[in-house]
């Protein structure tokens, strides 16, 4: 008995049972715009949530992290071959459909893993403070007190110039 295999994956790839059963409803029947308000448009919207939260749990993410393209999307040769265009070409052929996804997510993880690293800064920034505050209290009064006219200053004297380069656009 012989048995097929098919080596050709970079120009296709068969669709895994699961997957299929999964998405053959959203092929025939649930074929709504999940961005319209219609019932056919909420019915998709939550199949795509669903498929979101799956996404999220499978990645171990949050599925806000986890975004679904709207329609196929192409990526800059940059971010698929890991080198300009005009560098030569990348060892392996990669496409942009494929990388659009996870390029998405691994970038929303860059911002989310910047966005905590800033919010504890700032946490041990403030503490810090406090703490100096409550050590030299008269000395950090004086420090608070002229930072704060300087920020203050430094926020009037945009607030002046952008109303001066608006005034002047306009006129």
């Amino acid at each position: 008995m012989s048995r097929r295999v098919y080596l050709d994956h970079n120009a296709s790839t068969p669709v895994h049972p699961e997957v299929l059963a999964e998405m053959l409803p959203y092929f025939a029947e649930v074929y709504g715009n999940p961005s319209s308000i219609h019932a056919f448009g909420r019915e998709a919207r939550e199949g795509m949530d669903l498929a979101r939260e799956r996404v999220a749990t499978f990645l171990k993410a949050s599925s806000q992290e986890i975004v679904l393209q709207p329609r196929r999307m192409r990526l800059p040769p940059r971010l698929t071959t890991g080198s300009a265009p005009d560098e030569g070409d990348a060892p392996h052929k990669r496409s942009g459909y494929e990388l659009g996804a996870v390029a998405v997510v691994a970038l929303r993880r860059v911002a989310g893993g910047l966005r905590r690293a800033i919010a504890a800064t700032a946490a041990l920034g403030c503490a810090a403070l406090g703490g100096l505050l409550l050590v030299f209290p008269r000395i950090m009064g004086i420090v608070l007190a002229a930072g704060a006219f300087t920020l203050a200053l430094a926020f009037g004297v945009y607030a002046l110039e952008r109303r001066r380069t608006r005034d002047s656009d306009d006129g």
